[in-house]
């Protein structure tokens, strides 16, 4: 699925929190958001995502201006948000109401052992770990099979190990599916390692600073000479070097 943003500003009563935002992410692409605390690169995401309407300017999915939440869209946020009273399985079920039982079950135990967690259906919330919930939360985003897949810091809370492992996790979904996925990150590190482009927005109201595409193949090197010298690029353009 493709997105366009045309002239899209967002104001809070008297307060602008981006303004006049001009960006095209192509279908299959992974895009990153990224800037400093404030400059408007969740508000974006809401918009996309239908969550908040109240954006000047138009938002277009494939060609299509949208309206309200749209079912071809996942939601990856911060914390996994899982409902604690709910198995492993019945929270990822939620997005499968209306299908057969047998359906439903193969649907999961596919899913479960595409993030790695197979046979861990019958476990509750508070028996996992904070990637194993992560985890859980990106098989409930992907059980729906999404055109978009919209990510809100999804890894921040995680530890550096973990973090790797699920950024990881997400480029072999990726591979496999070719889901356009908008990825909002404070992590320069994980921006240039996961994305094909990297918008850089800065400002209060936000704005769009530089648009970086990432050139470097995949599978790609966390330590590579051409990703630390993008860093360099990126911190330069936030005044941060």
């Amino acid at each position: 699925m493709s997105v366009t943003l045309n002239k899209v500003s967002r104001t809070f009563d008297e307060y602008t929190a981006v303004e006049d935002i001009d960006l095209h992410v192509r279908e299959g692409e992974i895009v990153g958001l990224l800037g400093t605390s404030g400059c408007g690169k969740s508000t974006l995401l809401r918009a996309i995502s239908g969550l908040d309407k109240g954006y000047e300017g138009t938002i277009l999915l494939d060609g299509n201006e949208k309206e309200g939440v749209q079912e071809s869209t996942g939601f990856i946020f911060q914390e996994p948000r899982l409902l604690p009273w709910l198995t492993v399985g019945e929270n990822i079920a939620i997005g499968l109401k209306g299908k057969k039982k047998e359906e439903v079950k193969l649907v999961i135990d596919k899913i479960l052992k595409n993030v790695g967690l197979e046979g861990k259906e019958a476990f509750y919330p508070r028996q996992l770990s904070g990637g194993m919930a992560q985890r859980v939360a990106i098989a409930r985003s992907l059980v729906t099979n999404p055109k978009l897949l919209l990510l809100d810091e999804p890894f921040s809370a995680l530890d550096a190990f973990t973090k790797m492992q699920l950024q990881d996790l997400l480029l072999t979904i990726w591979k496999e599916i070719k889901t356009t996925m908008i990825l909002v990150s404070h992590d320069i590190d994980e921006a240039v390692y996961l994305c094909d482009r990297i918008v850089v927005l800065s400002g209060q109201p936000g704005h769009i600073q530089k648009v970086i595409t990432v050139k470097e193949e995949r599978p790609r090197q966390r330590s590579s000479s051409e990703l630390a010298r993008l860093k360099g690029e990126i911190l330069s353009h936030l005044n941060l070097q």
